[in-house]
């Protein structure tokens, strides 16, 4: 996987006081069929994130 960050604000890592953990899933039923998401005219794995 490949990440790209942009910092285009200049802030510093001491700025940072929210982190907030996404996940994706990939789901693969017996038909070998995949659960896809479809939203804002593309198509996205599900997910969601990680609440306190």
């Amino acid at each position: 996987m490949k990440e790209v960050l942009y910092n285009y604000d200049s802030s510093t890592k001491d700025a940072i006081d929210e982190v907030v953990v996404r996940t994706k899933a990939l789901i693969i039923n017996d038909n070998d069929e995949i659960t896809l998401g479809y939203c804002n005219k593309t198509y996205q794995f599900p997910g969601g994130h990680i609440e306190e």
